[in-house]
């Protein structure tokens, strides 16, 4: 049942990120029927429509700098519902490096959720040619921890999931028999997030 959940929601988020930036690519803001948007297709609940973007550069394994493919603008983004090791922490730059491969030279769907206290937009994000978000896919390469304190759409239970199968099959961090959660860390080295 857990699986079917999870390619449900999985198929979920590709197709209304596909039919948003479908319908930004044929009609303009003006031309949407009135009281709808692209936005309206989206999920989990973002404060925005999805928008495509490439990527500009990566700071660590869930933070990155992305272009916005409309409007050239470039965005701090946070990676929705995980934590990456800091880069001085055991497996930040294999977590960095990680995120690099997924996203560098490839058209991003960034699904905004909401913004942090520091400005950034939290979000979703596709690449390319994967159903699965970034997100996601950092999880199960044991190169995150999953963020429950902040992860409260209904995909995130099947992502504390990823985490937990990662876990078990020590991928990525977990190969650590105490790995120090990015939280700890932080406050330990008293870093913002």
């Amino acid at each position: 049942h857990g699986t079917a959940v999870t390619r449900f929601t999985r198929f979920a988020l590709a197709l209304t990120a596909a039919l948003s930036i479908i319908l930004s690519w044929l009609f303009t803001p003006s031309d949407l029927p009135k009281g709808s948007s692209a936005g309206s297709l989206s999920s989990p609940s973002p404060s925005s429509s999805p928008w495509r973007a490439h990527l500009v550069r990566a700071a660590d394994g869930d933070s990155f700098t992305a272009q916005r493919a409309d409007t050239g603008q470039t965005v701090e983004l946070r990676l929705y519902g995980v934590d990456a090791p800091e880069n001085g922490q055991p497996y930040g730059q294999a977590s960095r490096r990680s995120l690099l491969a997924m996203t560098e030279g490839k058209i991003l769907t960034v699904s905004p959720v909401e913004n942090d206290r520091y400005g950034r937009v939290v979000a979703v994000v596709f690449a390319a040619g994967d159903e699965t978000s970034v997100n996601e896919r950092q999880l199960e390469q044991g190169m995150a921890w999953y963020y429950g304190r902040f992860c409260r759409a209904p995909f995130c239970k099947d992502w504390k999931t990823k985490e937990q199968r990662a876990r078990a099959e020590h991928a990525g961090l977990w190969r650590d028999k105490r790995p120090e959660a990015p939280y700890e860390w932080r406050r330990e080295h008293r870093l913002p997030r």
